[in-house]
């Protein structure tokens, strides 16, 4: 019986998760990141910025509840190691099946939108976990029918919540609160040392984890995501004014690049398991702040620039993380020094121990204590 290989399958499905992660570089992170928002905010209220008012202040907490919502999504699928980079395709499939269905009444609008990204998410969670797909290379399949669906069928500027009333957006904070608790909510479980564990199976999904609890962690996250996302999708319809402000909210390029910009930045690692408590809520905050100063600053470069360097600094952030927040490797100390060790790849096979003999003798192995006569 070959224990070596039996052994070599377990420590697959251990290994790097099998200790508590270090917090700490996290919560260095984050409070680096709160003070760059706060400058930052401070720098927004030292000019004319649309925050000078309260209409300007709740166009601005509406048009980030969306993003907020498509970040947690996003978290949630970094967790798992399974990049979910349809989010923003989802959303769009989302906010037209709400519009096209508000005529028969708000319930059957609401679970038509939510009921397609529920769909969006199983097709996602089969591709990974059944298929054993990349996360990335399923869900970039997924977001390229979703997109392409939309360009053809879909005129973003007529999406409106007709024939109800559009959401007040003086409520908008309240929505925003929740949603940041949804995140915040999300990273406090995350750092339970028994889900990071659960996680950091799933980081070798599909190709070494096996057991059913480790694909069902991977599809659960998938398929929240994809809801979170739909969920994002039907508030930009239902609180927007006019077609431009739907244009704006459902931009490709905003809502495809914002997410990933604002989880790498708020330290989630890209690889799977690691994340913070407050990452994805003050870097989503931060790069918000940033764009509202591009537009009142009128800086002479797009802002997506801004988005695309929040990329790489998130790239950098992950391998920081990886490399300070993994476990320390626990030291196995023998209780009697004289026991030999094992040699796995040789099928649990002892070596001898070692003995002293006379150089002159041709048997290494003979035992001076048991053979007297000689």
């Amino acid at each position: 019986m070959n224990y070596a290989a039996g052994f070599d399958a377990d420590q697959a499905d251990t290994e790097d998760h099998t200790g508590p992660d270090r917090l700490g570089i996290h919560i260095l992170w984050e409070a680096l990141l709160a003070l760059a928002f706060a400058g930052a905010l401070f720098l927004l209220y030292r000019g004319e910025s649309v925050l000078a008012t309260s209409e300007g202040r709740d166009s601005a907490i509406t048009a980030l509840v969306p993003l907020l919502l498509l970040g947690t999504a996003m978290a949630a699928s970094f967790r798992v190691g399974a990049v979910n980079l349809a989010a923003g395709g989802i959303a769009v499939l989302a906010a037209a099946t709400f519009s096209a269905n508000t005529d028969r009444g708000l319930a059957v609008a609401l679970l038509a939108a939510v009921g397609l990204a529920l769909a969006c998410g199983l097709v996602l969670a089969i591709l990974v976990v059944v298929l054993q797909a990349p996360g990335w290379l399923a869900s970039a399949g997924v977001a390229a029918v979703a997109w392409l669906w939309a360009f053809e069928h879909v005129n973003l500027a007529q999406l409106s919540p007709d024939p109800f009333a559009s959401l007040p957006v003086s409520t908008a904070w309240i929505w925003l609160i929740a949603v940041a608790a949804l995140s915040i909510f999300g990273g406090v479980v995350g750092a339970l040392n028994g889900w990071r564990n659960r996680f950091g199976a799933c980081r070798d999904t599909p190709v070494n984890a096996h057991d059913v609890k480790t694909k069902s962690v991977t599809a659960a996250a998938l398929t929240g995501s994809a809801v979170l996302s739909g969920m994002a999708g039907v508030w930009v319809v239902w609180t927007a004014s006019d077609g431009a402000a739907v244009m704006t909210g459902l931009d490709p390029l905003l809502v495809g690049v914002f997410p990933i910009a604002a989880v790498l930045l708020g330290g989630t690692s890209v690889l799977g398991r690691r994340g913070g408590i407050l990452g994805t809520v003050l870097a989503s905050l931060l790069l918000m702040t940033l764009l509202l100063l591009h537009q009142t600053r009128e800086w002479d470069f797009d802002p997506l620039w801004t988005l695309l360097a929040a990329v790489g600094v998130g790239i950098v952030v992950t391998r920081l993380v990886e490399a300070f927040g993994t476990p320390a490797e626990p030291s196995v100390k023998s209780s009697n020094s004289d026991m030999t060790t094992f040699d796995m790849g040789a099928g649990m096979v002892p070596t001898q121990p070692t003995v002293g003999y006379d150089a002159a003798d041709i048997d290494p192995y003979r035992r001076p204590d048991f053979d007297g006569h000689h």
